[in-house]
C-alpha cells in the first residue's frame, strides 16, 4: 500500500465533512421553517365553561341532485355545555 494514502485522502474527507455539514444545516433550516408555518396555522383554543352555549359543526351536506354544487357546512343548534371533556383543567 502507498505510504501517502492518508495525505491523498485527507482533502476528500475534508470536502465530504463540509458537504455533510451544509446538508445538515439545510435540513435544520427547513425543519425550522416547517415548524414556523405549522405554528402559524394552529388556532388558539377557546375555553368554554359549563353552561356556555356553543354551536356544533357537523358533517358537510351535499345534494345528490345538484352534483357539483358547493358543499355547505351544517351547524346543529346551540347546545349547553354540561361538563368539560378535557382530562384536566389548565
Amino acid at each position: 500500500m502507498n505510504d501517502n494514502f492518508v495525505t491523498e485522502i485527507t482533502p476528500y474527507l475534508r470536502r465530504f465533512a463540509n458537504i455533510s455539514k451544509k446538508i445538515k444545516d439545510s435540513i435544520e433550516q427547513k425543519l425550522d421553517l416547517r415548524k414556523k408555518y405549522a405554528d402559524d396555522k394552529n388556532r388558539s383554543v377557546t375555553r368554554c365553561a359549563s353552561s356556555d352555549k356553543v354551536w356544533v359543526n357537523s358533517h358537510t351536506v351535499s345534494n345528490k341532485k345538484e352534483n357539483g354544487k358547493v358543499r355547505l357546512t351544517r351547524h346543529d343548534g346551540s347546545f349547553i355545555i354540561m361538563t368539560s371533556a378535557a382530562a384536566k383543567e389548565l
